[in-house]
């Protein structure tokens, strides 16, 4: 089912969904064969044929993947905002 050591010349990554593939974790973690299940999955459910997957890059999809789970921690972190923003509705007085 796994190619190893195949790369293709596209990541084929550009509208695959793939982007809650650990979202049925409770944990939050998923070791790395059901995490790669869960890609293909993901992947398959969203109209690729296994041998797309086999061919394209990989390791290029899992830069991606990481890439943007980056972007998506950094969205989460805390930042300074006034009073208003947080909570609209309240009027002073």
């Amino acid at each position: 089912m796994f190619s190893t050591g195949t790369c293709g010349s596209g990541s084929g990554a550009d509208s695959s969904g793939v982007g809650d593939t650990g979202s049925d974790d409770s944990a939050g973690s998923l070791t790395l064969p059901e995490y790669v299940y869960a890609t293909y999955n993901e992947l398959m459910k969203n109209g690729w044929r296994m041998k797309e997957i086999d061919e394209m890059d990989m390791l290029g999809f899992l830069r991606l993947r990481a890439w943007d789970a980056r972007r998506e921690q950094e969205k989460k972190k805390p930042r300074q905002r006034f009073i208003d923003e947080v909570w609209p509705g309240v009027k002073p007085g």
